[in-house]
């Protein structure tokens, strides 16, 4: 984290949520906005799944809305 902003992202597979949270460090409450976009339920096999490349899909599907 620096000066500018610091953003999150939580993707829950099982409720089909992606959770986006931008933090504001220039102000000095450091206020943060954010968004959750609902995508199809997923299932991945732990011993197949790339995080990356999931979250590359979630993007892909909300490309729209961002």
């Amino acid at each position: 984290m620096g000066a500018g902003s610091h953003q999150g992202l939580n993707y829950d597979l099982e409720k089909g949520e992606l959770t986006e949270e931008i933090v504001h460090t220039m102000e000095e409450d450091m206020p943060s906005e954010t968004k959750t976009f609902k995508l199809k339920k997923e299932k991945h096999l732990f011993e197949d799944a790339s995080p990356d490349d999931i979250i590359s899909e979630a993007y892909k599907q909300t490309d729209s809305e961002w």
